[in-house]
């Protein structure tokens, strides 16, 4: 049996030399080469950044006791809400900025012109146009409900901090009116005590007079705790109407969406209606004129036969 190594080799190479020589497929003159990928990555990547800071400082976020080593000074905790704050507005500014690029970008494109340029096909171009805008819109979109879902959670983490930093500032300012008043009772105790001697009309009095400073005291504690509970109740309202403008922003957004995406639907089905009609217009052009030359045809058989 004959060796065919060397033959299969030849056919080897001829076939790898096509393939080298063989030329690769042209990129279309319309395909979009920006950064706007690159810079919405970045854009993702920084917000992820920002939840990952949330999740990490949060216990010691919260934290309220600055004798434990988990919890950070108020100062601490009041420069991390600048620059949280600070780093979110300069998100929302990027991404204002991207949005606004977008939207000249699709204004800028060539558009198809004619009396009956509706009634055409799209072409590649329009097709890769629309489908790059509609993907572009959508990551835009994506990244808006992510940037507003990282500041909501920092917003939930900063109200819940400044509610305890008020209620601990009531029990404390509560505890000092306690130790003043004990501190005045100690007081008139040891001045009585240091009377030597007291007439019974004297004791009576000063009884009287201690009973009625007790209870102009105890009034001013009833006074004070109302006010803390008011306080309270004030800032639960605060809360509640933050979380609803909250929640009526949301449903804005999704309504705003839900249009877009019922603007997109319409402008599909027309264009669908729009192909329709033209085929049903060349469908009825050629029925008329299959018409006409079977009308001829039978007048010709007539004439011939006749």
């Amino acid at each position: 049996m004959t060796d065919l190594t060397p033959l299969f080799r030849q056919c080897v190479d001829i076939v790898q030399q096509e393939y080298k020589t063989s030329p690769t497929t042209a990129k279309q003159p319309y395909y979009l080469n920006d950064t706007f990928i690159k810079e919405t990555t970045d854009f993702f990547h920084v917000l992820t950044n920002l939840n990952q800071f949330i999740n990490e400082t949060k216990s010691s976020y919260l934290a309220i006791n600055d004798d434990t080593k988990l919890a950070g000074s108020i100062d601490d905790k009041n420069k991390i809400d600048e620059e949280f704050n600070y780093k979110v507005q300069q998100m929302y500014k990027r991404l204002n900025h991207l949005e606004t690029y977008e939207t000249k970008r699709q204004s800028l494109l060539p558009k198809t012109s004619g009396w009956f340029s509706f009634l055409d096909e799209p072409n590649d171009q329009d097709i890769y146009f629309e489908t790059l805008a509609n993907h572009r819109m959508q990551i835009l979109r994506f990244l808006m409900e992510t940037l507003n879902h990282v500041n909501k959670r920092f917003e939930n983490i900063q109200q819940k901090r400044l509610a305890r930093e008020r209620q601990l500032n009531l029990l404390n300012f509560q505890n000092f009116e306690d130790g003043e008043e004990l501190e005045d009772v100690f007081t008139t105790l040891d001045q009585i005590q240091q009377v030597p001697e007291l007439s019974q009309q004297q004791t009576q009095q000063l009884e009287t007079e201690n009973q009625e400073f007790l209870n102009m005291k105890t009034s001013q504690l009833k006074q004070v705790e109302k006010v803390q509970q008011s306080i309270l109740d004030i800032v639960n309202i605060q809360n509640e109407l933050a979380f609803k403008l909250q929640d009526q922003g949301q449903q804005i957004e999704s309504l705003m969406d839900s249009h877009a995406d019922v603007q997109t639907e319409v402008q599909m089905g027309n264009r669908t209606l729009s192909q329709a009609t033209k085929k049903n217009k060349r469908g009825a052009n050629m029925l008329v004129m299959l018409c006409i030359v079977l009308g001829v045809l039978l007048v010709l058989v007539d004439y011939v036969s006749f």
